[in-house]
Protein backbone atom coordinates (compact mmCIF):
# COMPACT_ATOMS: atom_id res chain seq x y z
CA UNK A 1 0.00 0.00 0.00
CA UNK A 2 1.72 3.42 -1.15
CA UNK A 3 2.32 6.52 1.63
CA UNK A 4 -1.00 8.13 -0.43
CA UNK A 5 -3.09 5.14 0.31
CA UNK A 6 -2.80 5.67 3.86
CA UNK A 7 -4.60 8.04 6.09
CA UNK A 8 -3.49 8.07 9.79
CA UNK A 9 -6.09 8.58 12.71
CA UNK A 10 -4.80 12.40 12.77
CA UNK A 11 -5.70 12.96 9.48
CA UNK A 12 -9.08 11.70 9.97
CA UNK A 13 -9.64 13.79 13.05
CA UNK A 14 -8.66 16.62 10.51
CA UNK A 15 -11.67 15.62 8.17
CA UNK A 16 -14.31 15.13 10.97
CA UNK A 17 -12.89 18.79 12.62
CA UNK A 18 -13.74 20.10 9.65
CA UNK A 19 -16.71 18.66 8.49
CA UNK A 20 -18.35 20.00 12.11
CA UNK A 21 -17.19 23.14 11.93
CA UNK A 22 -18.97 23.26 8.66
CA UNK A 23 -22.07 22.28 9.83
CA UNK A 24 -22.39 24.94 12.88
CA UNK A 25 -21.34 27.56 10.23
CA UNK A 26 -24.40 26.77 7.78
CA UNK A 27 -26.70 26.64 11.17
CA UNK A 28 -25.45 29.48 12.56
CA UNK A 29 -26.20 31.34 8.89
CA UNK A 30 -29.70 30.15 9.22
CA UNK A 31 -30.40 31.21 12.83
CA UNK A 32 -28.65 34.98 11.87
CA UNK A 33 -31.12 35.09 8.35
CA UNK A 34 -34.27 33.72 10.66
CA UNK A 35 -34.04 36.31 13.76
CA UNK A 36 -31.53 39.21 12.63
CA UNK A 37 -34.88 40.92 11.24
CA UNK A 38 -36.81 40.58 14.43
CA UNK A 39 -33.56 42.57 16.08
CA UNK A 40 -33.13 45.07 13.77
CA UNK A 41 -36.81 46.14 13.58
CA UNK A 42 -36.59 45.63 17.36
CA UNK A 43 -33.98 49.01 17.30
CA UNK A 44 -36.05 51.02 14.84
CA UNK A 45 -33.18 50.18 11.91
CA UNK A 46 -36.15 48.34 9.53
CA UNK A 47 -38.70 49.49 9.31
CA UNK A 48 -40.51 47.24 7.07
CA UNK A 49 -40.66 45.11 10.02
CA UNK A 50 -43.27 47.69 12.10
CA UNK A 51 -45.80 45.91 13.76
CA UNK A 52 -49.45 47.13 14.76
CA UNK A 53 -49.23 50.81 15.41
CA UNK A 54 -49.83 52.29 18.80
CA UNK A 55 -48.51 55.73 20.89
CA UNK A 56 -46.64 56.39 23.97
CA UNK A 57 -47.13 59.80 25.69
CA UNK A 58 -44.69 60.97 28.10
CA UNK A 59 -45.48 64.49 30.48
CA UNK A 60 -42.88 66.39 32.17
CA UNK A 61 -44.32 66.17 35.54
CA UNK A 62 -46.58 64.81 37.75
CA UNK A 63 -48.49 67.77 39.48
CA UNK A 64 -48.94 71.35 37.96
CA UNK A 65 -50.35 74.58 39.47
CA UNK A 66 -52.74 76.87 37.30
CA UNK A 67 -50.69 78.84 34.42
CA UNK A 68 -47.65 76.58 34.97
CA UNK A 69 -46.47 75.42 31.88
CA UNK A 70 -46.72 71.49 31.17
CA UNK A 71 -44.84 69.89 27.94
CA UNK A 72 -46.29 66.57 26.07
CA UNK A 73 -44.35 64.70 23.81
CA UNK A 74 -44.86 61.12 22.27
CA UNK A 75 -43.86 58.89 20.19
CA UNK A 76 -45.70 56.46 17.52
CA UNK A 77 -44.54 52.89 17.44
CA UNK A 78 -45.44 50.71 14.90
CA UNK A 79 -47.00 50.68 10.98
CA UNK A 80 -48.39 54.74 11.62
CA UNK A 81 -47.10 55.93 7.96
CA UNK A 82 -50.46 58.42 7.67
CA UNK A 83 -53.31 59.67 9.40
CA UNK A 84 -53.24 62.58 12.26
CA UNK A 85 -52.14 62.82 15.41
CA UNK A 86 -54.75 65.04 18.30
CA UNK A 87 -54.37 66.28 21.56
CA UNK A 88 -57.66 66.00 23.62
CA UNK A 89 -58.76 66.68 27.50
CA UNK A 90 -61.51 65.02 29.33
CA UNK A 91 -64.26 67.76 30.90
CA UNK A 92 -64.14 68.57 34.06
CA UNK A 93 -65.95 71.34 35.67
CA UNK A 94 -64.57 74.88 36.07
CA UNK A 95 -61.40 73.24 34.45
CA UNK A 96 -60.08 74.84 30.70
CA UNK A 97 -56.55 74.41 29.08
CA UNK A 98 -54.28 76.83 26.99
CA UNK A 99 -52.37 75.10 23.98
CA UNK A 100 -49.35 77.10 22.63
CA UNK A 101 -49.44 77.78 18.75
CA UNK A 102 -46.35 77.35 17.28
CA UNK A 103 -47.66 80.18 14.31
CA UNK A 104 -49.52 82.92 16.70
CA UNK A 105 -46.44 81.97 18.78
CA UNK A 106 -48.86 82.29 21.60
CA UNK A 107 -51.45 80.68 24.26
CA UNK A 108 -55.47 80.25 22.91
CA UNK A 109 -58.09 78.64 24.43
CA UNK A 110 -58.97 74.49 23.38
CA UNK A 111 -62.62 73.38 24.72
CA UNK A 112 -62.76 69.97 26.28
CA UNK A 113 -63.55 67.08 25.08
CA UNK A 114 -62.72 68.18 21.22
CA UNK A 115 -59.87 67.01 19.74
CA UNK A 116 -56.95 69.34 18.55
CA UNK A 117 -55.37 67.83 15.17
CA UNK A 118 -51.92 67.64 14.36
CA UNK A 119 -49.59 66.75 11.59
CA UNK A 120 -48.12 63.24 11.49
CA UNK A 121 -44.62 64.60 12.31
CA UNK A 122 -45.72 66.42 15.31
CA UNK A 123 -43.70 65.25 18.19
CA UNK A 124 -44.93 67.57 21.28
CA UNK A 125 -47.06 70.40 22.15
CA UNK A 126 -47.06 72.99 25.07
CA UNK A 127 -50.72 73.77 27.97
CA UNK A 128 -51.29 75.27 30.21
CA UNK A 129 -54.26 75.07 32.87
CA UNK A 130 -56.43 78.12 34.09
CA UNK A 131 -57.81 78.41 37.62
CA UNK A 132 -60.37 75.67 38.58
CA UNK A 133 -62.94 75.75 41.86
CA UNK A 134 -61.28 72.97 43.87
CA UNK A 135 -58.10 72.96 45.48
CA UNK A 136 -57.05 69.62 43.49
CA UNK A 137 -58.27 68.41 39.87
CA UNK A 138 -57.30 65.60 38.56
CA UNK A 139 -57.26 66.03 34.80
CA UNK A 140 -57.38 63.35 32.12
CA UNK A 141 -55.39 63.91 29.35
CA UNK A 142 -54.82 61.64 25.76
CA UNK A 143 -52.57 61.44 22.67
CA UNK A 144 -54.65 59.62 19.68
CA UNK A 145 -53.29 58.23 16.43
CA UNK A 146 -56.22 58.52 13.71
CA UNK A 147 -54.79 56.38 10.43
CA UNK A 148 -56.41 57.07 6.73
CA UNK A 149 -59.10 54.36 7.51
CA UNK A 150 -60.26 56.17 10.56
CA UNK A 151 -58.83 53.73 13.15
CA UNK A 152 -57.42 55.14 16.73
CA UNK A 153 -55.00 54.26 18.79
CA UNK A 154 -54.05 55.96 21.95
CA UNK A 155 -52.20 56.80 25.09
CA UNK A 156 -53.79 58.19 28.36
CA UNK A 157 -51.94 60.08 31.32
CA UNK A 158 -53.55 61.66 34.37
CA UNK A 159 -52.25 64.53 35.93
CA UNK A 160 -53.09 66.40 39.49
CA UNK A 161 -53.98 70.51 38.81
CA UNK A 162 -53.21 72.04 42.49
CA UNK A 163 -54.83 75.41 43.17
CA UNK A 164 -53.63 76.77 46.49
CA UNK A 165 -55.35 79.67 46.23
CA UNK A 166 -58.70 77.72 46.77
CA UNK A 167 -59.06 76.13 50.45
CA UNK A 168 -59.52 72.39 49.86
CA UNK A 169 -63.67 72.81 51.48
CA UNK A 170 -64.40 75.79 49.65
CA UNK A 171 -68.15 75.08 48.36
CA UNK A 172 -68.21 74.69 44.32
CA UNK A 173 -70.16 77.66 42.90
CA UNK A 174 -73.54 76.58 41.05
CA UNK A 175 -73.14 76.38 37.38
CA UNK A 176 -76.63 75.95 35.54
CA UNK A 177 -77.11 74.06 32.42
CA UNK A 178 -76.97 76.81 29.40
CA UNK A 179 -79.64 76.43 26.93
CA UNK A 180 -78.38 76.20 23.40
CA UNK A 181 -78.79 78.68 21.24
CA UNK A 182 -79.38 78.45 17.53
CA UNK A 183 -76.64 78.50 15.20
CA UNK A 184 -75.28 77.52 11.98
CA UNK A 185 -71.76 77.33 11.37
CA UNK A 186 -69.81 76.72 8.36
CA UNK A 187 -67.36 73.82 8.10
CA UNK A 188 -65.17 71.74 5.70
CA UNK A 189 -67.02 69.14 4.44
CA UNK A 190 -63.55 67.85 2.50
CA UNK A 191 -60.63 67.56 5.23
CA UNK A 192 -60.39 68.65 8.71
CA UNK A 193 -58.33 71.92 9.38
CA UNK A 194 -54.93 71.14 10.70
CA UNK A 195 -56.04 73.24 14.42
CA UNK A 196 -59.45 72.50 14.46
CA UNK A 197 -59.90 76.55 15.26
CA UNK A 198 -61.15 77.91 11.78
CA UNK A 199 -64.45 78.71 11.13
CA UNK A 200 -64.91 77.64 7.81
CA UNK A 201 -62.56 76.12 5.30
CA UNK A 202 -62.65 75.65 1.44
CA UNK A 203 -63.29 72.31 -0.29
CA UNK A 204 -61.41 71.19 -3.29
CA UNK A 205 -63.98 72.27 -5.67
CA UNK A 206 -63.85 75.90 -4.71
CA UNK A 207 -67.18 75.66 -2.68
CA UNK A 208 -67.83 75.48 1.06
CA UNK A 209 -69.03 72.14 2.77
CA UNK A 210 -71.55 72.91 5.10
CA UNK A 211 -72.43 71.57 8.58
CA UNK A 212 -75.89 72.86 9.79
CA UNK A 213 -76.34 73.15 13.72
CA UNK A 214 -79.95 74.15 14.57
CA UNK A 215 -81.19 73.97 18.46
CA UNK A 216 -84.42 71.77 18.69
CA UNK A 217 -87.34 72.66 21.14
CA UNK A 218 -87.39 69.81 23.84
CA UNK A 219 -90.36 67.20 22.87
CA UNK A 220 -93.27 67.74 25.38
CA UNK A 221 -93.81 65.27 28.16
CA UNK A 222 -96.07 64.41 30.22
CA UNK A 223 -93.39 64.01 32.88
CA UNK A 224 -91.71 67.18 32.97
CA UNK A 225 -89.20 65.79 36.12
CA UNK A 226 -87.97 63.24 33.14
CA UNK A 227 -86.48 66.65 31.39
CA UNK A 228 -84.80 68.34 34.22
CA UNK A 229 -81.07 68.31 34.63
CA UNK A 230 -79.81 66.02 37.64
CA UNK A 231 -77.17 66.17 39.53
CA UNK A 232 -76.14 62.59 40.08
CA UNK A 233 -77.71 61.94 36.62
CA UNK A 234 -75.69 61.07 33.41
CA UNK A 235 -76.12 62.25 29.84
CA UNK A 236 -77.80 60.21 27.14
CA UNK A 237 -76.12 61.31 23.52
CA UNK A 238 -77.61 59.58 20.65
CA UNK A 239 -77.21 60.47 17.12
CA UNK A 240 -80.11 59.23 14.68
CA UNK A 241 -82.10 59.46 12.12
CA UNK A 242 -79.38 59.46 9.43
CA UNK A 243 -80.30 60.09 5.94
CA UNK A 244 -78.27 60.34 2.98
CA UNK A 245 -79.11 62.22 -0.64
CA UNK A 246 -79.23 65.27 -2.74
CA UNK A 247 -80.94 68.74 -2.71
CA UNK A 248 -83.06 70.01 -5.40
CA UNK A 249 -82.55 73.58 -6.76
CA UNK A 250 -85.41 74.47 -4.83
CA UNK A 251 -84.14 72.83 -1.09
CA UNK A 252 -86.23 69.65 -1.28
CA UNK A 253 -84.28 66.28 -0.07
CA UNK A 254 -84.59 63.56 -2.00
CA UNK A 255 -83.11 59.89 -0.49
CA UNK A 256 -81.13 58.04 -2.33
CA UNK A 257 -77.67 55.81 -1.53
CA UNK A 258 -76.44 55.79 -5.56
CA UNK A 259 -74.65 58.86 -6.59
CA UNK A 260 -72.97 60.19 -9.46
CA UNK A 261 -69.18 61.23 -8.89
CA UNK A 262 -70.34 64.92 -9.67
CA UNK A 263 -73.37 64.88 -6.98
CA UNK A 264 -73.11 66.76 -3.66
CA UNK A 265 -73.83 64.36 -1.36
CA UNK A 266 -76.17 65.88 1.30
CA UNK A 267 -76.22 63.85 5.12
CA UNK A 268 -78.60 64.59 7.33
CA UNK A 269 -78.91 63.40 11.10
CA UNK A 270 -79.84 64.53 14.57
CA UNK A 271 -77.98 64.66 17.94
CA UNK A 272 -80.25 64.71 21.07
CA UNK A 273 -80.01 63.96 24.78
CA UNK A 274 -82.14 61.34 25.86
CA UNK A 275 -80.22 61.16 29.29
CA UNK A 276 -81.59 62.91 33.09
CA UNK A 277 -78.02 65.44 33.10
CA UNK A 278 -76.98 68.03 30.57
CA UNK A 279 -74.49 66.79 28.32
CA UNK A 280 -70.77 68.88 28.55
CA UNK A 281 -69.41 70.39 25.58
CA UNK A 282 -68.92 67.37 22.97
CA UNK A 283 -67.77 66.62 19.06
CA UNK A 284 -68.64 64.45 16.44
CA UNK A 285 -66.76 62.74 13.67
CA UNK A 286 -67.60 61.78 9.94
CA UNK A 287 -66.35 59.05 7.97
CA UNK A 288 -66.90 60.33 4.60
CA UNK A 289 -65.87 58.79 0.67
CA UNK A 290 -63.70 61.71 0.15
CA UNK A 291 -60.37 61.57 -2.18
CA UNK A 292 -58.44 63.88 -0.26
CA UNK A 293 -59.06 62.78 3.52
CA UNK A 294 -62.06 60.78 4.83
CA UNK A 295 -62.33 61.61 8.21
CA UNK A 296 -63.75 64.87 9.78
CA UNK A 297 -64.17 66.16 13.17
CA UNK A 298 -66.35 68.88 14.28
CA UNK A 299 -65.66 71.58 16.42
CA UNK A 300 -66.75 71.53 20.07
CA UNK A 301 -70.51 71.50 20.62
CA UNK A 302 -72.43 73.05 22.97
CA UNK A 303 -74.04 71.35 25.90
CA UNK A 304 -77.55 69.97 25.29
CA UNK A 305 -80.10 69.57 27.97
CA UNK A 306 -81.81 66.44 28.80
CA UNK A 307 -85.07 66.05 26.10
CA UNK A 308 -83.35 68.35 23.59
CA UNK A 309 -81.50 67.82 19.87
CA UNK A 310 -79.61 69.40 17.36
CA UNK A 311 -80.24 68.64 13.67
CA UNK A 312 -77.41 68.40 11.70
CA UNK A 313 -76.58 68.80 7.94
CA UNK A 314 -73.53 68.01 6.26
CA UNK A 315 -72.80 68.10 2.17
CA UNK A 316 -69.80 66.55 0.50
CA UNK A 317 -68.29 67.88 -2.48
CA UNK A 318 -66.56 65.44 -5.22
CA UNK A 319 -67.23 62.38 -3.76
CA UNK A 320 -64.71 59.18 -4.00
CA UNK A 321 -66.39 56.67 -6.44
CA UNK A 322 -66.88 52.67 -5.32
CA UNK A 323 -68.94 51.36 -2.58
CA UNK A 324 -68.09 52.82 0.65
CA UNK A 325 -69.93 53.78 3.96
CA UNK A 326 -70.68 56.92 5.98
CA UNK A 327 -70.30 56.96 9.73
CA UNK A 328 -71.51 59.65 12.09
CA UNK A 329 -69.75 58.93 15.45
CA UNK A 330 -70.21 61.07 18.72
CA UNK A 331 -68.19 61.47 21.13
CA UNK A 332 -65.51 59.15 19.72
CA UNK A 333 -63.62 58.64 22.20
CA UNK A 334 -65.63 57.60 25.18
CA UNK A 335 -64.91 60.52 26.83
CA UNK A 336 -68.64 61.33 28.37
CA UNK A 337 -69.97 58.64 31.04
CA UNK A 338 -73.50 58.41 29.36
CA UNK A 339 -76.46 56.03 30.54
CA UNK A 340 -76.14 54.31 26.87
CA UNK A 341 -73.24 54.16 25.01
CA UNK A 342 -74.01 52.24 22.32
CA UNK A 343 -75.75 54.88 20.68
CA UNK A 344 -73.24 57.14 19.85
CA UNK A 345 -72.92 55.59 16.27
CA UNK A 346 -74.50 55.29 12.40
CA UNK A 347 -73.75 54.62 9.42
CA UNK A 348 -75.06 54.44 5.57
CA UNK A 349 -73.84 52.54 2.59
CA UNK A 350 -73.57 54.08 -0.40
CA UNK A 351 -72.07 53.77 -4.01
CA UNK A 352 -70.51 56.74 -5.88
CA UNK A 353 -70.37 56.01 -10.09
Amino acid sequence: MSDAQKTSPANIFAILAFALLFVVAIWSGIQIVKFAPRAIGDLGLFSSFKGEPGVSMHLDKAEINPGEELNISWKLEGNAEDGTVSFIYKCEEGIVLDIYDDLSKSYKTLPCNTPYNMPLSSKSLKIKAQNGNKAMHELVLAIVYTNAKGEKYKDIEKITLKNSNVAADSPEPDTGANEGEENEEELASNNPDTNNNSSSNTASSGKEGTVSNDARSPRLNSQPNKCESKIYGKPDLAVHNLRVGVETPSGNFISKTSFSSSDIITVKFTVSNNGNKTSPAWYFQALLPKLDGQLYTSKAQAAIPPCSGRYYTLRIYNPKKGNSSILISVDPQNLIHELNEINNNASKEISVY
